[in-house]
């Protein structure tokens, strides 16, 4: 850990040296600016040490407003970075085009102070679009067809929940609008994949009441994220079994007459079981050797798809890498998961598997390039020629009572 903190101390105050010289050059007001950038920057550079030590142990309005600022300090200084550097490959191609054609000189060099005025009035107009792109949550709605469910089965709708990190940095409204979004839309089953919370202090509790006053007929069922393990398990899995959800710890728990819902452990979590001896994933003991009559749904925070899943469960629900959450992360992060959110994949033998984005946001309130969702599926069976399919809501009509086994 020791080392993380020099590195990202270092990468810190490089950012905020490159930033400082490229205000310098520009002179004027541009030599204030600078001073500003790298006084501001220094502190922001212990942000890994305030997380660490700071909840729950700092009285909860410094930590929030500690968080907050160097948070969304790290990211403009970040943008602010690459704007100078992209500046700086600017004025390089036009010296080197100077060179070939000198009368072009005076119109392609740009002046330090206009490049330094560009690079600052671009950050905050991405900093103001960010915090307005953080507030408009999208309510997506992805309809699954399968043919493993017989043709009288009645649609099941699933809200999604994904990444809300509710903690010191989020957003005071966003549990309320949650609530409001999830009664709106009238699900049956609520699933959450992880990070619902990403604080410990009592503070964190109360602000998961909305939440725990919204419920569904076949219940709310949560799985682990990583940061719910970087909070502590032993304090943060309480607040989300406050909040009404039943954890699945690396478990499946049948739902309803036609469904089952399965959870995957995240692997920050550090839970141990004797599962199957040999197996690489947990889904080799926690989904059934085959696929049997239920309908299963796999949560794990993870965008990653294990072998077992492609052929013993029929939709996997995952999140974690928020979109890139703001931009050009949004590139980076599809270098490592490389499933794109919010699209349906359907695999041959027969998962579908699907990526949100989340619904909040991690340090900084800000999103860009990724909007906030929550995420409404509403599973049917493939329509059989002949037949009359059945709205949701309705019950189901008597006598059919198996789920049809078959290839997707």
């Amino acid at each position: 850990m020791s080392i993380f903190l020099l590195f990202f101390l270092a990468v810190n105050l490089l950012m905020a040296g490159a930033v400082l010289l490229a205000l310098r050059r520009a002179g004027g007001r541009g030599r204030i600016f600078a001073i500003a950038v790298f006084c501001l920057a220094s502190p922001a550079a212990g942000l890994p040490l305030l997380r660490l030590v700071g909840d729950p142990w700092l009285p909860y309005p410094l930590l929030r407003a500690g968080l907050l600022w160097c948070d969304t300090w790290l990211v403009l200084l970040f943008w602010l970075f690459c704007l100078h550097v992209a500046l700086a490959v600017v004025e390089l191609a036009a010296r080197l085009i100077a060179l070939i054609m000198p009368r072009l000189r005076p119109w392609l060099r740009p002046a330090p102070r206009v490049a330094a005025w560009l690079a600052w009035s671009l950050t905050v107009a991405a900093f103001l679009a960010g915090l307005r792109e953080a507030r408009q949550i999208e309510i997506r709605e992805v309809e699954v067809r399968s043919n493993r469910l017989a043709f009288d089965t009645p649609p099941l709708r699933v809200a999604l929940l994904a990444d809300a990190h509710i903690g010191p940095t989020s957003r005071q409204a966003l549990p309320g609008e949650i609530a409001a979004a999830l009664t709106a839309l009238k699900p049956d089953l609520i699933l959450s994949v992880g990070d619902l919370v990403d604080g410990v202090q009592h503070q964190v509790r109360e602000a998961l009441a909305p939440l725990a006053a919204v419920t569904a007929p076949l219940g709310k069922f949560a799985v682990t994220g990583n940061h719910d393990a970087y909070a502590g398990l032993e304090r943060s899995l309480p607040l989300v079994q406050a909040a009404g959800f039943d954890l699945l710890r690396n478990t499946a728990q049948p739902v309803g007459a036609f469904w089952r819902v399965a959870g995957i452990d995240d692997p920050h979590g550090g839970l141990v079981q004797e599962g199957i001896p040999g197996a690489a994933d947990p889904e080799e003991w926690v989904l059934p050797r085959r696929r049997d009559l239920r309908y299963t749904i796999l949560l794990k925070h993870r965008p990653e798809v294990a072998e077992p899943a492609l052929t013993r469960a029929e939709l996997q629900l995952s999140a974690h890498s928020h979109g890139g959450q703001v931009f050009p992360f949004g590139w980076m992060v599809r270098m490592i998961f490389p499933w794109p959110e919010g699209v349906l994949h359907r695999f041959p033998d027969g998962l579908d598997f699907y990526v949100s984005r989340g619904v909040g946001t991690w340090g900084p309130p800000l999103r860009l390039g990724a909007r906030p969702e929550i995420t409404l599926f509403i599973i049917r069976p493939e329509p059989t020629p002949g037949a009359e399919e059945i709205d949701p809501g309705q019950g189901r009509p008597p006598g059919g009572d198996t789920l049809a086994i078959g290839a997707r």
